[in-house]
């Protein structure tokens, strides 16, 4: 888990436009990114040999093929409160926008499972086990007719698993920190599955997800040192997040979580 400073402007085809086509350019000043790690790195490469130019919403070169964790926008007192909620909610719309592309991508690659191996009812074998019994109960052999054929073994069917992007961004957060002179809060970005159609007019852009961001946790500041360190202990904690619960989440979404654990 790195803090990196943007620098970049949100790629075009993720930047969410207005209801009356006004786009925006909004962006957040830094970004703790995620450092991928083994499998998930080299499907990440994969994804960017394909012209893919970046894992993230930004075309930052930093940022190509580390995926944003936690987005950071800083302001001064003299900046309204509100300037900073539109600008990280404009942010993490681009960002599940690129999130919901990835998973498109990603779809033809799905998780390959073997469907159930077909195996006689419990009537099916009961009448069988009934059938011999009768025969050998007459004192005779069972007559060709009624002896069980054997058939050759049929082809196990593969069954191509393509989650619902949704349903696979639902199942995380995204962490919003806004900065307000020395005071540190942190919202929480959630996605629900959207159950309306998404509109047809391709001159509006916005994700075809729901978005829900929740009302700010306060982390610390740094206006004295108890406060400062409190805000310390609110970092580590969401560091320990980002390293743990985000990494199983993107290695989950990448399709590389049973080769990690395979290979530990």
């Amino acid at each position: 888990m790195t803090p990196s400073r943007t620098a970049a402007r949100i790629t075009p085809e993720y930047r969410p436009t207005h209801s009356n086509n006004l786009t925006t350019g909004k962006i957040v000043d830094y970004a703790i990114h995620l450092e991928p790690s083994g499998p998930a790195r080299d499907t990440i490469s994969s994804l960017l040999g394909m012209s893919t130019d970046s894992i993230n919403h930004v075309g930052y070169e930093g940022l190509r093929a580390r995926p944003i964790a936690v987005s950071i926008e800083t302001k001064t007192e003299s900046r309204a409160v509100e300037e900073a909620k539109v600008q990280l909610g404009v942010w993490v719309a681009a960002q599940v926008a690129r999130i919901e592309a990835l998973a498109r991508q990603l779809a033809p690659f799905g998780v390959k499972k073997p469907a159930a191996e077909a195996r006689p009812g419990r009537l099916e074998s009961e009448l069988v086990t009934r059938g011999r019994r009768k025969s050998r109960g007459r004192g005779g052999r069972m007559s060709r007719a009624e002896q069980p054929q054997t058939q050759e073994p049929t082809p196990t069917p593969t069954v191509v698993m393509v989650p619902d992007p949704s349903d696979i961004l639902s199942q995380t957060v995204f962490p919003l920190i806004d900065i307000q002179s020395e005071a540190w809060s942190l919202f929480l970005a959630r996605v629900t599955p959207s159950t309306a159609p998404h509109p047809s007019n391709s001159d509006i852009r916005k994700p075809v997800s729901n978005i829900q961001i929740f009302h700010s946790v306060p982390l610390g500041n740094t206006a004295n040192t108890v406060q400062t360190y409190r805000l310390v202990k609110s970092l580590k904690v969401l560091r320990d997040w980002v390293d743990v619960d985000y990494r199983q989440w993107w290695d989950g979404f990448l399709g590389v979580r049973d080769a990690e654990a395979g290979g530990g």
